[in-house]
């Protein structure tokens, strides 16, 4: 299988390249390891695993459109993890239309920070278990302070989220609304309405300067609600120090990280503390190589 999977990369990547040989692009691969240790466990070998691994292309098809597609070689389930195609609108107010198998616009972290662009290794767990990646359109409105996203999912081929997740391919519909206010301070809500389940709601905000990054997301469904909050901090030219809180249904969960960032090359490194006594210790790293 994952000769297969070398294989079809290599197919991938020599079709992309021959098709926008002269088109603007741009090439990144990223992997990620977790190291499990557990006190007092002599059944424990402690290894180091490979968790993800992606090749991420952006291609300028022409000056108003852009393809995006994560090729995964190990640790998703589809070899065509994220395919979508930006259209830029020439209307006001009406910014783009994104269609193709992407994450819905839902929550601060979930849909608008890539996974390896993120300061801790992992996304929230407050949303990763509700929303699932889909195939749909989204639509994305703004007015001067004030965005909009909407978005129409609906397919057999839900990747993620909890199994009535994954098993509803019924029509999903969201909403993110933004209000990016003075002084660097953002403001969110969003929604997600289906046919079966339409209580799943989130709010956000965040406040950001040069160097420094203050996040707080809650989440709501099942009359159950988790919530985080992430502090991010540029300590030197090429350091940043992060630390994230969960609040979760199964738990509280402390993330303090670093990030290493040079010219073509990312390195970050997180301890994942766990509230529950006796739980092991996880240690995250990610590499991220641009060309």
């Amino acid at each position: 299988m994952k000769l297969l999977r070398i294989a079809s990369l290599a197919v991938c990547f020599l079709a992309l390249s021959v098709h926008a040989k002269e088109r603007p692009k741009s090439w990144e691969m990223f992997s990620s390891w977790v190291y499990r240790f557990t006190e007092n466990d002599p059944g424990n070998n402690n290894e180091v695993t490979l968790n993800k691994s992606w090749l991420i292309n952006r291609t300028r098809l022409d000056s108003k459109t852009e393809a995006v597609v994560f090729l995964a070689l190990e640790g998703q389930e589809m070899l065509v993890h994220d395919f979508r195609v930006h259209r830029y609108l020439p209307f006001d107010g009406f910014d783009q239309i994104v269609f193709g198998r992407f994450a819905p616009p839902f929550g601060r972290e979930w849909a608008d920070i890539r996974y390896d662009h993120l300061p801790t290794v992992f996304y929230s767990s407050i949303t990763d278990s509700l929303v699932a990646r889909d195939n749909g359109a989204r639509l994305d409105l703004s007015c001067g302070w004030a965005s909009l996203n909407l978005g129409f999912f609906a397919s057999s081929q839900r990747h993620g989220g909890f199994v009535k997740e994954r098993k509803d391919s019924k029509m999903h519909l969201y909403q993110r609304l933004r209000l990016d206010l003075s002084h660097g301070l953002t403001l969110g809500a969003s929604y997600r309405y289906t046919r079966t389940r339409d209580d799943l709601w989130a709010l956000e905000a965040a406040w950001f300067r040069p160097g420094t990054e203050f996040a707080v997301e809650t989440v709501s469904f099942d009359n159950k609600t988790q919530w985080y909050f992430l502090f991010y901090e540029k300590i030197s030219r090429q350091v940043w120090a992060t630390m994230r809180y969960e609040s979760l249904i199964s738990g509280n969960r402390f993330v303090p990280g670093v990030k290493i960032k040079l010219k073509n090359l990312d390195f970050k490194f997180n301890a994942v503390l766990d509230g529950e006594k006796n739980s092991p210790m996880v240690f995250l790293g990610q590499i991220i190589v641009r060309y």
